[in-house]
């Protein structure tokens, strides 16, 4: 099983990933608020990268953090271990360079919200697509307090890891407080 990180940035300069900006035949079309940006991507099995959403730009402490992480998950990890390996060594690796103030380090596959979303900084997509085909996308951010992390999914490190300092406290329903 093979890892590998793109910063997207990159992959913009180089022509390798379109993410949609709209020509001039769309522009007089209004799109739905839900609608996804066309993407053309050649996939490569078990690859990670970055994906920011359209006019933003990815953190590029986070996306040097993934790609550290990317790197230290074993060729052997089965699909499983290896979103446990990722998750954890990304949230280490994160946690190295946490920006002043922030109190954790957070990256989660699933449904969640803030006590106070102004607290959190340089939020990242990560994307991740196995050998079967499937998706999984995290997002991966620093956390400043007072700040509540509420999560609505299954936690367990293939879903959650986080790393936080003594400020903070994770209970049993997966959610982290920080004062």
């Amino acid at each position: 099983m093979k890892f590998d990180v793109l910063n997207i940035g990159v992959a913009l300069s180089l022509g390798l990933i379109l993410v949609g900006a709209p020509d001039a035949s769309e522009a007089a079309t209004p799109r739905r608020a839900h609608a996804k940006p066309e993407r053309r991507q050649i996939w490569r099995d078990n690859e990670w990268y970055a994906d920011c959403k359209q006019g933003e730009t990815c953190s590029a402490t986070i996306v040097a953090a993934v790609r550290a992480a990317a790197d230290s998950v074993s060729p052997q990890a089965t699909w499983n271990s290896g979103r446990k390996e990722f998750t954890k060594a990304s949230v280490y690796e994160m946690a190295k360079t946490m920006p002043r103030g922030a109190k954790a380090a957070v990256c989660y596959h699933g449904d969640f919200g803030f006590s106070h979303p102004d607290l959190v900084w340089q939020s990242s997509i990560i994307k991740f697509r196995c050998s079967t085909g499937d998706d999984f996308t995290y997002t991966c951010f620093y956390m400043g307090g007072p700040n509540d992390f509420w999560t609505y999914n299954d936690g367990g490190y293939v879903n959650l890891a986080l790393r936080y300092t003594a400020d903070c406290h994770f209970d049993e329903k997966a959610d982290l407080h920080c004062k």
